[in-house]
C-alpha cells in the first residue's frame, strides 16, 4: 500500500499452523507400534481468533530517490532528498550535509555555515543550484550555506570524485543543489508549516514559517514557495584576558616601582630582585561581555515547467532571498595594568602551583587608578542573492539535446560601529 506523499505501509501477517504428524514405528518396534493408535494433530477450530496483525510504517521514498541518484551518478557520491514536499531534514543545508561521509562543516554561533569536502578548504568545493554555479557574497570562492532556507530545497548531492563533465573549481568535490519543481509531485499541492523555539537566555520566541503551492495542468506546472526564519542568540561571558609580569611596574623609576616592591614585601613576604621581574605575574584585565545576535532569513523560489513526455522537459527556475544579521556586543572591563595604575594591596597569591618554574601568581589584587573601559559594538551583515535560470532536455532517438542558461549573483554589506568610554577610578 502506498500513500501519495511517498509513505509506505508494510504489512506482515503472522499465523500459527499446526501440521499433522504420523508416527511410524521402525521395523524393530513394529509390534509395539501396532497397538498404538495413529496420532494426528487436532484440527484448528474454525472459530479461533485471528492472529495479531503487525503494521510497520515509515518513509521510504526519499531513501529510494537518494539511492537512485547515487546509482546514476558516475564516481563516489551521496545524496539527501527531502522526506516530503517542502520538508528538508535540517534548518540549513550545511547542517544536513554534515551527515554525509567525508563532509565536515564550519560553525558560527553554533550554526553551520561552510562545507569542507574530504578535509580540503571550503574554497575548493564547487557549489551549484539547479546546475548553475552559485554566488553567496562571501567575497571569495567559498559559499556560505546558512543564507539558503532549507524548506526550498528538494535534494542535495555531494560528488567526491571529479568527472570530465564537471565545471572547474571543485578540487575537493562538488555540491549540487536542486530546488523543488511542479512535476516532482504532480497535482495540486498546498503545504505550510509554522514552528517556534523559545530561547531561555534571550527570552524570545524564534518563529519559522514556510509555505509552498504547486499545481500541474496537463503538460504545464507552476510552483511558488516562501520560507522565513528568525533566530536570536545571546552569549554571556566573564573572563580574564591575560597575565602580565610585575615588571609592568618594577621597570619604571619612581613611586610605581617603590610601591610595588613594598607591597610585595608587605603582603606576600617576597623580597624582590631584578631576576624575579618576569616570574611574578598578575591578571591584567577582567571583564564581563554580552553578545546579542539577531538573524533574519527570507527565501523565495518559483518554477514553471513544461513536460509533455518523458523525452522532453523545459523548466524556468527563480531562486532569491536575503539573510540579515545584527550583533550587538557590550563590554565592561577593568585594566589593572593601565598607564596610571599602581599596585595597592595583594589579597591572595599562589607560590606553590608553579613553584617548579619559580613563578608566583598574584590571584587577588587591588590597584589604584584602574582603567575602566565600557564598549558598545554593533555588527550589521546583510546578504541578498538572486538566481534565474532555464533548462531544456530533449531525448529524440539516439540524440540528446540539452540547453542551460541563467544568472546568479549576490551582494553582501558589512557595517561596524564602535563606541568606547574610558574612566579611571580606584
Amino acid at each position: 500500500m502506498e500513500y501519495p506523499n511517498g509513505g509506505k505501509v508494510l504489512q506482515k501477517y503472522t499465523r500459527l499452523k499446526r501440521t499433522a504428524h504420523l508416527l511410524v514405528g521402525s521395523a524393530a518396534a513394529s509390534l509395539l507400534a501396532a497397538s498404538a493408535s495413529a496420532q494426528t494433530a487436532p484440527i484448528a477450530d474454525a472459530d479461533e481468533d485471528p492472529a495479531q496483525e503487525i503494521v510497520v510504517t515509515g518513509y521510504s521514498r526519499s531513501l529510494e530517490e537518494a539511492i537512485d541518484i547515487k546509482r546514476n551518478t558516475i564516481g563516489f557520491s551521496d545524496s539527501i532528498v527531502a522526506t516530503d514536499i517542502a520538508d528538508f531534514p535540517e534548518q540549513n543545508l550545511s547542517e544536513a550535509l554534515q551527515r554525509v561521509p567525508g563532509v565536515t562543516i564550519e560553525r558560527d554561533r553554533g550554526l553551520g555555515t561552510r562545507v569542507n569536502v574530504r578535509g580540503l578548504p571550503t574554497e575548493f568545493t564547487f557549489v551549484s543550484i539547479n546546475k548553475l554555479a552559485t554566488a553567496s557574497g562571501s567575497g571569495g570562492r567559498d559559499v556560505e550555506f546558512d543564507i539558503f532556507a532549507s524548506e526550498l530545497i528538494q535534494s542535495v548531492t555531494v560528488q567526491k570524485s571529479p568527472t570530465a563533465a564537471d565545471e572547474e573549481g571543485g578540487i575537493a568535490g562538488s555540491v549540487y543543489i536542486r530546488t523543488a519543481r511542479p512535476f516532482d509531485n504532480p497535482g495540486l499541492r498546498l503545504v505550510g508549516s509554522a514552528e517556534g523555539a523559545y530561547n531561555s537566555i534571550s527570552e524570545k520566541i524564534d518563529p519559522n514559517f514556510s509555505f509552498l503551492a504547486s499545481n500541474t495542468f496537463g503538460d504545464f506546472g507552476v510552483l511558488v514557495s516562501v520560507a522565513k526564519q528568525q533566530r536570536t542568540n545571546r552569549t554571556d561571558s566573564n573572563s580574564g584576558i591575560n597575565f602580565r609580569p610585575i615588571s609592568r611596574w618594577t621597570d619604571k623609576a619612581g613611586k610605581n616601582r617603590d610601591q610595588a616592591i613594598a607591597v610585595l614585601a608587605r603582603d606576600a613576604g617576597v623580597t624582590f630582585t631584578d631576576d624575579m621581574k618576569n616570574k611574578i605575574v598578575f591578571l591584567d584585565k577582567v571583564g564581563d561581555r554580552v553578545y546579542q545576535n539577531d538573524q533574519d532569513r527570507l527565501g523565495l523560489s518559483g518554477s514553471i515547467q513544461y513536460q509533455p513526455s518523458d523525452q522532453f522537459n523545459l523548466v524556468f527556475d527563480a531562486f532569491a532571498g536575503s539573510y540579515d544579521t545584527v550583533e550587538d556586543e557590550y563590554d565592561a572591563a577593568g585594566y589593572s595594568a593601565s598607564s596610571n595604575s599602581t599596585l595597592e594591596t595583594i589579597h591572595e597569591f599562589d607560590a606553590t602551583t608553579l613553584a617548579d618554574s619559580g613563578i608566583i601568581v598574584l590571584r587577588d589584587v587591588s590597584y589604584t587608578n584602574t582603567q575602566h573601559e565600557f564598549l558598545s559594538k554593533e555588527y550589521r551583515n546583510s546578504t541578498d542573492y538572486r538566481q534565474f535560470g532555464g533548462e531544456m532536455n530533449w531525448q529524440t532517438g539516439s540524440w540528446k539535446i540539452s540547453a542551460l542558461g541563467g544568472y546568479s549573483g549576490a551582494k553582501k554589506t558589512l557595517d561596524f560601529a564602535n563606541l568606547k568610554h574610558v574612566a579611571y577610578a580606584p
